[in-house]
């Protein structure tokens, strides 16, 4: 009787962890399949990116071939087109020959990370200045502000950031632009703006990767974490 019971419970045990089993590698399999939708999703962004920058330069191509620019008058004393510089939005200009979107920034965001930061500002802002209304234009805001922060220059910086926040709609350097800001603004003895920047942050891009930071910072600076904090007055909405 024993050996029979015995044999009863493993039978039961056999019949409950087999399902068991089958779930989590139905589990583990559904996680793998996330991962490469989370992939696939990110490679297709690049992808748009490089496409938008490629259709940018197509579009200067056919505008320059329609309306090639005239010489310039012979006449003395004009005054140069004001620059709006890298921390101001301005309408793109019509790029040099030879010029291109994709390629440009390319070769910005290579020397940034390659540590040659004032080659990557001089070329992030050609970008701005010729494809301003292209979709890694935010980016290239945010890496002369980024470049302005690790230069210490924390003033430029906080206007770069600005203009990121002010002069295009919600981007994938949203959050990490506000955080830099409040980055700099402590680092400039403006706690509380920075303190601001912070539960920004954490109120409306909880799940992104610079919350964390932006909840440790208030931690530092002795202040609660939480979202509840009262609207700064006159701050400025997009």
């Amino acid at each position: 009787m024993q050996s029979r019971f015995n044999d009863a419970v493993k039978q039961q045990q056999d019949a409950v962890t087999a399902p068991v089993n089958s779930v989590g590698a139905k589990l583990d399999q559904m996680s793998e399949d996330f991962r490469a939708v989370r992939e696939s999703v990110l490679d297709m962004n690049t992808r748009m990116g490089k496409l938008d920058a490629k259709m940018a330069d197509l579009q200067r191509t056919i505008e320059i071939i329609r309306n090639p620019p005239a010489a310039p008058p012979p006449t003395a004393g004009s005054s140069p087109a004001p620059s709006g510089g890298p921390g101001s939005a301005q309408t793109p200009a019509t790029p040099p020959p030879g010029m291109q979107a994709e390629t440009t920034y390319t070769n910005a965001f290579r020397d940034y990370k390659g540590g040659k930061y004032d080659l990557a500002m001089q070329e992030f802002s050609d970008y701005l200045k010729y494809f301003g209304n292209t979709q890694f234009a935010p980016n290239a805001q945010f890496y002369i502000g980024d470049i302005y922060y690790k230069k210490q220059d924390y003033e430029s910086a906080v206007q770069a950031f600005d203009a990121v926040l002010e002069h295009y709609s919600d981007n994938n350097k949203t959050a990490d632009a506000h955080y830099l800001k409040g980055v700099c603004l402590v680092a400039m003895g403006k706690r509380d703006a920075g303190a601001r920047e912070f539960r920004e942050v954490n109120s409306r891009y909880p799940d992104a990767e610079v919350a964390a930071q932006a909840r440790a910072r208030l931690k530092e600076l002795g202040l609660p974490t939480g979202t509840a904090a009262p609207a700064s007055k006159g701050r400025k909405r997009r």
